[in-house]
């Protein structure tokens, strides 16, 4: 799974070189945030709700945390668009940039 995010990554930073910055602060200080997966109901999130990305989001940004992509059965999917409709099932996991 550390390829699929280390590659999800590379793809954002080569569409967008800004990103190496931002995930070189995220990810480089060994006393900052790291990346987890999550249970989608630690944010209020359950499954069979349909929702755009942005929601989703904002459902995890209230708990101190960024959202960056999601894990289904079929492996990480990083970088959503914010009006994308997104509809968990059941076995989904965020991924998600936090401090704890």
């Amino acid at each position: 799974m550390a390829e699929e995010l280390l590659g999800g990554m590379l793809t954002q930073v080569a569409a967008d070189p800004f990103l190496g910055g931002v995930f070189e602060e995220l990810l480089n200080d060994c006393e900052g945030a790291e990346v987890y997966i999550r249970d989608p109901a630690e944010y209020g999130l359950h499954p069979g709700v349909l929702r755009s990305w942005e929601q989703v989001q904002d459902a995890v940004r209230a708990h101190d945390a960024v959202a960056i992509g999601y894990r289904d059965s079929q492996g990480v999917c990083l970088g959503l668009e914010s009006k994308q409709d997104f509809d968990l099932q059941p076995g989904e996991r965020l991924v998600v940039v936090s401090y704890t």
